[in-house]
């Protein structure tokens, strides 16, 4: 049996507060096979550009979309004909995205983002030597502490949810976090009550100093959320370094996605590629209705590069 975290109650609930403007969250299913479906946010906004009402769909927060590669036209040629625009962030790679030329329905265009990836069957070695030069240090320093160090799942731990979640809003505040990002201790108590949403702390000399929030989507885990205590010289990275040799250890998954940067070069995806991250791109889609727009190709092309929809 497939297992994804994001084709959950608890993620669609979780991942409700993402949008001010959506007005219903639902899997989207374009086959009866289980790996066609994925969650998403119909949307009731208003549009600047066409000073109109339009109802858009979109995924939600994080790498949560289809992973099969032929979603693109069966997406496009399942969705309701009311359905003016909409983006995907998919888990697709771009090499092994099928795209089949124009639709008949909708303009679109393909972009990418990079999720950055560990491989989880490399040895502790061989990990060593996919680190940055800094990271290696580091890396040193930490290991020298290991004794000191002890990483813990604790996903059922309501106590150990709050402290978490009071890290996590604390490094909200301090980093100014977007809104999309914000949620409460009760919000992380309901998502962490799926079996597949698991949290991870971090100790040192028994004080919290670092935890984190993992998705799984089949045979790999996504490094969802985190927090870390900013007094705690590397924090963020010992609590990376344990998690992937506490993986690597079990022998339980293949991969561990970091995320991406906020933008593409920015110091967060520079983190993590300091810390071993390969950029994996993984294929996102922005389209647009014809019929409802009415609009030639130079004009949606143009709209659809920008923050449509």
């Amino acid at each position: 049996m497939k297992i994804n975290s994001y084709n959950t109650k608890e993620f669609l609930e979780f991942s409700k507060y993402s949008n001010q403007n959506v007005i219903k969250k639902y899997l989207f299913k374009y086959e009866e096979d289980g790996n066609s479906e994925f969650p998403i946010h119909l949307i009731k906004k208003e549009s600047i550009s066409f000073k109109r009402n339009i109802f858009a769909i979109a995924t939600p927060i994080l790498f949560c979309g289809p992973a099969r590669p032929d979603f693109l036209k069966k997406v496009l040629n399942n969705l309701d004909e009311g359905i003016s625009s909409g983006f995907i962030q998919s888990r697709v790679e771009k090499s092994d995205l099928e795209t089949n030329g124009d639709n008949q329905f909708y303009y679109y265009v393909i972009q990418e983002r990079n999720n950055y990836r560990l491989d989880l069957e490399n040895d502790s070695k061989g990990y060593f030597e996919t680190l940055k030069r800094d990271s290696k240090q580091r890396y040193k320093q930490i290991y020298k502490m290991n004794h000191k160090y002890n990483l813990i799942e604790n996903s059922n731990c309501n106590k150990s949810i709050e402290l978490f979640a009071e890290l996590y809003t604390y490094n909200s505040m301090v980093n100014n976090f977007p809104k999309t990002y914000i949620f409460n201790n009760e919000s992380w108590i309901k998502l962490l009550s799926s079996d597949s949403w698991k949290l991870y702390s971090l100790f040192y000399e028994n004080k919290l100093v670092a935890a984190c929030v993992l998705a799984q989507v089949d045979n790999s885990y996504d490094y969802s959320f985190m927090a870390f205590n900013t007094d705690h010289k590397d924090a963020s990275r010992a609590l990376i370094f344990f998690l992937r040799n506490h993986f690597n250890e079990i022998g339980a998954s293949k991969y561990l996605y970091l995320g991406g940067g906020i933008s593409e070069t920015d110091s967060l995806a520079d983190f993590k590629k300091s810390v071993g991250g390969k950029a994996v791109p993984f294929t996102r889609i922005k389209f647009m209705n014809k019929k409802i727009f009415n609009i030639e190709w130079e004009v949606a092309e143009k709209l659809l590069k920008g923050r449509w929809p």
